[in-house]
């Protein structure tokens, strides 16, 4: 035989073999087949494993794929809930019902001693081992089982058990396949608990936040409120001071003179004046209480207050109004009609003062639970986004918004302006 036909051929030069090739090896031997089988199967498992993050549903996957793997006709998952106690949270397969919840002690079982000492266990033939405790494979009639250990990061935490009815079902090679299956799943619980556990930390995270952003709303809604009430009893200072205060100091005054004053026409002339000046100050008096809370409202409701209001507001300042208000609208809240009244008040009443306006509407529409009030003037505008505090349009935002509905000013220079407001009925 010539040398070149002794020639051997390198690993290097060897020709490389396609998974294709490693099958149809496989496939010529049906024990290696079968360890094939298992092997793609287990990275199978393992891969659909690793992609799920809800503990529970682990837990459940687990079980499922550790009897199909091993043909086992029942598996179960007990988890250690207390230093000497395991219990069944997960099974599947045959009697699963009867045992679910079951306790087994730590001490004295199989599962216990899989668990304590890290290793699996093999039991080919349960009533040969009578000495041990098999208190899951009883409760599932089973006469052959394996268990694995779970293990956590910082120790054990339970077992996998798969059994079945028939003695020496179970060989070395299937107690192996499950071993590796159990790290497998051990890594799985990990991640599903680390996944859970940021998951809830966001979460508690944005709960944090909503209940911090609610308090600061909280904080802003009552210091308009305390703000919106203090601006109101200035007004109502500044009302009584102007009228009642004022007109009580000159009947004072009045009769003071008359007091010193002799019987005759100027005299009756004088208690005439002193008649005149208490008529106006009781006059302007009930205007004050009727503008803090109009009899109207509670007697007629608020599309005749709003009726009565743009009269009164047309009559003084000589500006045309034009009502046109919803008449689906249902009965609305206290609070609600009285914040849709004194908006509507505080936009005439800034109309009056600054539009220089010819005509201003009000308009209200229902829909959806949704009451929508509208005042539109054809007046100056202005600029919203410029310092306005003389039209009071923060008080008007903050009534509506403690009525528990939304605000909006649209204007511009020489282009009139819209006060908006949204209330819920």
């Amino acid at each position: 035989m010539t040398a070149d036909k002794l020639r051997w051929q390198s690993p290097n030069e060897a020709a490389p073999r396609d998974p294709g090739s490693l099958r149809e090896l496989a496939l010529a031997d049906p024990d290696t087949s079968s360890k094939f089988d298992q092997l793609t199967s287990l990275q199978d498992v393992a891969g659909a494993l690793l992609k799920e993050v809800d503990p529970k549903r682990v837990l459940s996957l687990i079980a499922t794929h550790a009897k199909e793997l091993t043909h086992g006709q029942t598996a179960a998952i007990a988890k250690l809930t207390a230093p000497d106690k395991l219990r069944l949270d997960v099974v599947v397969g045959r009697g699963a019902s009867a045992a679910r919840n079951v306790e087994v002690e730590v001490e004295g079982s199989m599962a216990g001693i899989a668990m304590m000492t890290g290793r699996s266990q093999l039991v080919p033939d349960i009533e040969s081992e009578s000495w041990l405790q098999f208190p899951v494979a009883k409760t599932l009639c089973a006469r052959s089982t394996m268990i694995a250990p779970l293990c956590g990061e910082a120790g054990p935490v339970g077992v996998i058990c798969v059994t079945h009815g028939e003695a020496n079902r179970f060989a070395g090679d299937d107690l192996r396949l499950l071993d590796v299956f159990a790290s497998f799943a051990c890594i799985a619980l990990r991640n599903a608990h680390l996944f859970q556990a940021h998951r809830d930390a966001a979460q508690a995270e944005a709960e944090r936040a909503v209940a911090a952003s609610e308090a600061r709303a909280k904080g802003e809604l009552l210091a308009g409120m305390m703000r919106a009430q203090e601006e109101e009893r200035a007004r109502i200072a500044r009302d009584l001071h102007d009228a009642g205060a004022q007109a009580l100091t000159s009947v004072l005054l009045g009769l003071k003179v008359a007091e010193q004053g002799q019987p005759g026409e100027d005299f009756r002339r004088r208690l005439a004046d002193l008649r005149e000046v208490t008529s106006q100050a009781i006059r302007e008096v009930r205007q004050i209480a009727v503008a803090l809370r109009p009899p109207v409202l509670d007697d007629l409701g608020l599309q005749a207050a709003l009726n009565r209001q743009a009269n009164e507001f047309q009559t003084r300042s000589g500006i045309r109004v034009r009502v046109r208000l919803a008449k689906d609208a249902p009965q609305l809240l206290p609070e609600v009609q009285t914040a849709v009244y004194r908006v509507v008040q505080e936009a005439l009443s800034n109309v009056g003062k600054h539009a220089n306006a010819s005509t201003v509407s009000v308009t209200s529409t229902y829909a959806k639970g949704t009451l929508r009030v509208r005042v539109r003037d054809d007046g100056c505008g202005f600029d919203p986004s410029a310092p306005c505090e003389g039209l009071g349009i923060k008080g008007m935002c903050e009534r509506v918004q403690l009525a528990g509905g939304r605000f909006r000013v649209r204007s511009a220079p020489g282009s009139g302006a819209v006060v908006e407001m949204e209330l819920p009925t």
